[in-house]
This record gives C-alpha cells, sequence and structure tokens, in this order.
C-alpha cells in the first residue's frame, strides 16, 4: 500500500499510486511516457510547502530530490545568471550565490521549498518593485507530456516560467541574478489597519504580512535597504552593542530559543507555522480557531535583523 503524502500543514493530502524518485534526464522522461501509456496523472512534488492542492494526486509523483545543485555560473558584463537543477533547495541555492557575492534579486526568505516548485506557484518576497522568483527566469529545461527533453524556446518562457507544472516537469532553471548586498528585516506584529493600508507595500524594500481572523494585529516581516532602517544603529552603537551583545549573549540566547519554540518571529516566514497550526486547528477543533488566532498575535514579538 502505498502511504499517505500531505503538504507542509496537513491542509492537502493523497495517496499517490507510486512515488518514483528519478537519477537523470532519462529516467524523469521514462516515467512521463509510461504514466501517459497508462493513463495516469503525472505530479512532479517538491518540498510540500504550498497551500493548493498542485501535488493532489492518485496518479505518481516525480520526485526531484535527485536534481540538485548548481550546474554553472555565467551570463555576461552586467547580467549575471545561474543554471540550478529544479530539486534544489532554495536555501541551498542561497548558499551557493553568496559564495559568489551573488543574490536573487527577489527577497524569498524560506529555504526549504524547492527552486521548480518556487517557479510553479509563483513564490515571491512581497516587493512592489521587484518581481517573484519566476521573473528571473532567462531559461528552461523539462520534460514534456510526451516524455521529451526540451529547452524552452525564449518565446515560450512566459508560458511556462510558472507554468503549475501544467507544461511538463522542470529539470534545470537558469536565473537573471544581482550583486549581493545587505538588507535590514524586522519581523514583528502590526495593527491590522496598518498592514493593509498601501503605505506599508509600498514604505519598504518588501513586505508580508499574515493576517488572522479574530486576531487585532497581523504577523508581518519588512525589509529595507541597510542603513535606512530607522532602528538600525550607526557605527558607534553598534560598537557598543557588540560589546553588551558578549556581555548578554548566554541571556539573548535563552530569549530567542524561547521566541523560536513559538514558531513565529524567528526561522522561516513570518507567521508560516502559526498559519500552518491554524490549518491544522481549523480542521481538528474549528470552534477554537478565534482563540488560537487571538494567542498568536499575541504572542509575537518584534525581531530585527
Amino acid at each position: 500500500m502505498t502511504r499517505v503524502w500531505t503538504n507542509w500543514s496537513g491542509g492537502q493530502e493523497c495517496r499517490p499510486t507510486a512515488t518514483v524518485r528519478p537519477l537523470d534526464d532519462s529516467g524523469v522522461s521514462a516515467v512521463v511516457r509510461r504514466a501517459a501509456e497508462r493513463g495516469q496523472a503525472v505530479r512532479p512534488v517538491g518540498a510540500g510547502h504550498s497551500f493548493s492542492a498542485l501535488a493532489v494526486t492518485d496518479g505518481v509523483h516525480v520526485d526531484l530530490s535527485a536534481f540538485s545543485g548548481v550546474t554553472g555560473i555565467g551570463g555576461r558584463s552586467g547580467r549575471p545568471t545561474v543554471r540550478v537543477r529544479a530539486g534544489t533547495r532554495i536555501g541551498e541555492l542561497h548558499d551557493e550565490l553568496a559564495a559568489q557575492e551573488l543574490a536573487l534579486e527577489a527577497p524569498l526568505e524560506l529555504a526549504a521549498p524547492t527552486v521548480g516548485g518556487a517557479l510553479a506557484v509563483g513564490m515571491h518576497g512581497s516587493g512592489a518593485a521587484v518581481g517573484s522568483l519566476s521573473a528571473a527566469v532567462v531559461g528552461l529545461r523539462l520534460v514534456d507530456g510526451r516524455g521529451r527533453l526540451r529547452d524552452v524556446a525564449v518565446a515560450d518562457l512566459d508560458a511556462a516560467r510558472t507554468s503549475l507544472g501544467a507544461l511538463g516537469v522542470v529539470l534545470e532553471a537558469e536565473l537573471a541574478v544581482v550583486p549581493a548586498g545587505r538588507v535590514h528585516v524586522t519581523r514583528g506584529p502590526r495593527p491590522v489597519d496598518e498592514v493593509l493600508s498601501p503605505d506599508f507595500w509600498e514604505g519598504h524594500l518588501a513586505a508580508e504580512a499574515a493576517v488572522f481572523p479574530s486576531a487585532p494585529t497581523a504577523l508581518a516581516r519588512w525589509l529595507d535597504p541597510a542603513g535606512e532602517s530607522p532602528d538600525e544603529p550607526d557605527d558607534a552603537e553598534r560598537a557598543g552593542g557588540e560589546r553588551a551583545d558578549r556581555a548578554n549573549r548566554t541571556e539573548r540566547t535563552d530569549r530567542t530559543e524561547r521566541e523560536r519554540s513559538v514558531g513565529v518571529t524567528v526561522a522561516g516566514a513570518t507567521g508560516r507555522t502559526a498559519l500552518g497550526g491554524a490549518v491544522v486547528v481549523e480542521r481538528a477543533l474549528p470552534r477554537l480557531v478565534p482563540r488560537f488566532n487571538r494567542a498568536v498575535s499575541r504572542l509575537a514579538r518584534t525581531v530585527s535583523a
């Protein structure tokens, strides 16, 4: 009997006929052709970090975890690019780019999603002036619905870059990247009225917020260019802060771990664990949702980095 697959929150689940983990391009082609001959649906599955039912199927799951790693960094002067395999985790891609003093233009925070999955669902960093990760696509290699290996022509990229998996199984993407730079990140609770105002979204390099019904505050995250945040210390303050930091490192570590255990303000996207918890609570005990949401907003703390 095949095992039950669930997404990160438990809100989506299915029991695929089979889960296959091909090791190379020809292996993916063989899986797709075989499924087509049997009249089965094929769904590539990444980290399961989407709310949607895209990976839900009673057909075949294609696990691309063997398709990992950066295969090349190139481009031309002033427009660097990176070629990366679809099963690579976003966190791994960040690390590889940082080693080359490069970065994705979209300020993605979640480390676990795969590049292929992030492209398929239009994963973004919530910046008004910056597109989703898919906006960076300048090349794609995929296996289409007939099992043929194809390099997507430039004219067809707009159809393929965020195709929800409908056009085939993406194996590798070439992404435009930018020189690495520093940003100031703040996470914390904000009044719901504030995060619903256009000023909140337009006033930062990137911003996002999770709003919970029955809760008076939203869980927000916003980014500003380094040095432009009103709360960022100057050099003298930073030097003094470093001395104080050494003296209070144990206390701060304990506080951070307490915050981390709440799963709201530290590590991962703002409110991501809380959102997952809300999904689980809503399914199991709907009457507790308002109380849970109010508790989450009270527990949130502001964290800057």
